[in-house]
């Protein structure tokens, strides 16, 4: 490979790495226009390194094309983001009940418990975080590479969908997000049965996913 070869690989990661973080904090808005000659001008870089990143967020699923052959970044509409939770309550109810059935189940809702996002999450990006965090770690302490795997696919996804949600909440903390919200949950795979996690967690993404798409147009 020469060295040539190299640099626009890095140029086009570091591009790439840059527009994924600005989509996943809510910089570059749902909708947003991702101009491929204003962004190669900003980043200065060849229109073809913002083409290729362009279309690896695309791969993603992080950017979409809309009319007129414009690449935007990704919107949700209520289908898809119900589609999303019922997903992710899949993999979730998958990892609980595999807590559950563990031989080391109290240590391990111990370790779950040490994830609760904090009672008062400095501001909207951390308790966001924090909420993902949790979740991430309820599947990581599955022991399931692959559930986790499958969940880690969806996470940039599920990032775009709460923090465009969270944004039409103004200033305030969205209730859904709070460690109250998620207590419950740690409880539950401390004493509950099988069916009794499973319910609580189908529910708590159900709740969640209903969540999502009433602020979707808010």
């Amino acid at each position: 490979m020469s060295i040539t070869a190299v640099r626009r690989v890095n140029l086009r990661t570091q591009v790439l790495d840059q527009l994924r973080e600005a989509i996943l904090d809510g910089q570059l808005t749902v909708g947003e226009h991702l101009n491929e000659t204003e962004l190669a001008s900003q980043f200065s870089v060849s229109r073809g390194t913002v083409r290729e990143a362009l279309r690896a967020l695309e791969q993603a699923g992080l950017a979409e094309s809309a009319s007129h052959g414009r690449l935007v970044v990704r919107s949700f509409d209520a289908t898809e983001v119900t589609e999303l939770y019922e997903v992710r309550s899949f993999l979730e109810c998958g990892a609980a009940v595999r807590l559950a059935r563990s031989t080391d189940r109290e240590a391990k809702a111990d370790a779950l418990a040490e994830a609760l996002p904090a009672e008062d999450p400095s501001d909207l990006s951390e308790a966001v975080e924090q909420d993902l965090a949790f979740h991430r770690r309820l599947c990581e302490l599955s022991g399931n590479g692959l559930l986790l795997a499958k969940w880690l696919e969806l996470q940039d996804q599920m990032r775009i969908v709460i923090v465009a949600g969270a944004m039409n909440e103004g200033a305030d903390i969205p209730v859904i997000v709070t460690r109250a919200h998620h207590e419950p949950l740690v409880r539950m795979l401390r004493s509950g049965g099988e069916d009794g996690i499973i319910r609580a967690f189908a529910d708590h993404m159900s709740r969640a996913g209903s969540f999502w798409v009433s602020r979707m147009g808010a």
